[in-house]
């Protein structure tokens, strides 16, 4: 029987290469690896669906973006975004794939849990006001209960935030599993605003102490 392989753009194997997340020497070992990436093989550029979806898998990009007839454009990230330090220029293929999949999730609740009704006049609120304003304004919303551990409080203060229709999510990863760590001195926390259904995310990599400030910012 025949194998099918599918003919890819010389394009999509550059963009692919330069979206990893992999080292220079991890791409030197994948290309030496495989046939179809070397230009003096007959199969250059001539994947099996196998080989093409391990070669995604690998580099941890989509598989249909390799599909396509020129290179996708890296959405435009605008959001709220914590670091040790700053806004870095660019971010991260790691941190990148975590915000689009909360964007997933935030449209997922809004468009379709039927949760996300209406809109949440919290959202905004604060804009026109100076730091001790924005500071009553929080402390009218959120009640600080004492607790024995800062863990504790975490999670008092995730259980209020639902209360008032602000998704909290935490993840350590990118991705399934445990092999695309988020690195706490690129990501620490971001936030998706949304008329109906604002979301925070923390890095589930960082303390609880680190955790409460954004969570209470």
């Amino acid at each position: 029987m025949a194998t099918t392989r599918i003919k890819i753009k010389e394009s999509l194997k550059q963009w692919a290469f330069e979206t990893t997340d992999l080292g220079e020497d991890t791409l030197v070992e994948i290309t030496q690896r495989n046939k179809w990436l070397q230009q003096s093989s007959k199969l250059y550029l001539q994947p099996t669906v196998k080989q093409l979806g391990a070669f995604a898998t690998r580099l941890h990009i989509p598989f249909g973006s390799l599909l396509l007839d020129k290179p996708p454009k890296t959405e435009d990230i605008r959001l709220a975004f914590r670091t040790q330090q700053n806004v870095p220029a660019e971010v991260s293929l790691n941190v990148r794939d975590i915000i689009y999949e909360m964007r997933r999730k935030q449209s997922w609740f809004k468009e379709e849990s039927g949760l996300a009704n209406q809109k949440l006049s919290i959202v905004g609120s604060a804009s026109k006001l100076n730091n001790a304003e924005t500071l009553n304004a929080v402390l009218n919303l959120l009640t600080l209960n004492h607790f024995n551990s800062p863990r504790d409080l975490f999670n008092d203060l995730r259980d209020q935030l639902a209360h008032l229709g602000i998704l909290n999510m935490q993840k350590g990863n990118a991705g399934l599993g445990t092999t695309r760590p988020l690195d706490v001195s690129e990501l620490r926390a971001f936030v998706l605003l949304d008329d109906y259904a604002p979301l925070i995310f923390i890095n589930q990599k960082d303390s609880y102490t680190a955790r409460i400030f954004f969570a209470d910012t």
